[in-house]
């Protein structure tokens, strides 16, 4: 084991955090801090990982890393965190399992949108809300049981629909009518697109989950700018 991965162990231990909560504030899985702590497989943080571990622990970049320091953009008045972008929302296109690739996600660096704890990156495919989202648009989320809000008509949700052990997840706005009833409806130039209501039961179908829940909510979304050929 290196001085480095002894350091990152100590330091996340003194800060009296767990590698769940570190891998959180830098944006990776409770998997990858615990690897730069054993430096299983040559794993060790660099660059960005390593200055947002420091941040997460409370400790200047130089203790780690004689020299290294945080770069100018990192003190500008707008806070950029770094998301993993962990799968894609799409009307129609259905999955067996309802987990999000955090393993294999590809990080974004994108400014922090509100004060929340805990954000992810949805890629929107699909012409299902393309008037708010174009494909290809990014959607920043924050999982329901952690968003700090009641949530309140107008908002825009990520949609789990369960049907046969099969999983479906749509972004949609969520609409309350004059009769109280909250109905998810798409924002889309296609309109075999429809408004569905929501539940008011918790109806449990034979997989023992709900047919229809919220499972995050959008906060932000940004745009790939896409590189014209000459």
């Amino acid at each position: 084991m290196s001085d480095l991965a002894r350091k990152i162990k100590d330091a996340r231990l003194e800060a009296g955090l767990s590698q769940a909560q570190v891998g959180k504030a830098c944006g990776v899985t409770r998997m990858a801090v615990s690897q730069w702590e054993k430096e299983k497989d040559g794993t060790i943080p660099t660059g960005p990982n390593l200055l947002a571990f420091a941040r997460a622990v409370g400790k200047d970049p130089s203790w780690f890393e004689p020299g290294l320091q945080s770069p100018q953009f990192e003190r500008v008045e707008a806070e950029y965190i770094r998301l993993p972008l962990v799968g894609f929302v799409q009307a129609g296109a259905w999955r067996t399992n309802d987990d999000w690739e955090w393993e294999d996600a590809v990080y974004h660096h994108v400014p922090k949108p509100d004060g929340h704890d805990t954000y992810f990156l949805l890629e929107v495919r699909g012409d299902s809300m393309n008037v708010e989202y174009p494909e290809g648009s990014f959607l920043v989320c924050v999982p329901m049981a952690q968003y700090n809000h009641v949530l309140e008509s107008d908002d825009h949700v990520v949609v789990q629909r369960h049907e046969n052990g099969s999983y479906e997840y749509t972004v949609k706005v969520l609409i309350q009518d004059d009769d109280g009833v909250l109905w998810l409806e798409p924002r889309s130039t296609n309109r075999a697109h429809q408004a569905i209501p929501f539940p008011k039961d918790e109806a449990i179908d034979d997989g023992g989950v709900p047919p229809i829940m919220i499972s995050a909510i959008v906060v932000a979304d940004y745009r790939k700018r896409v590189k014209r050929k000459r």
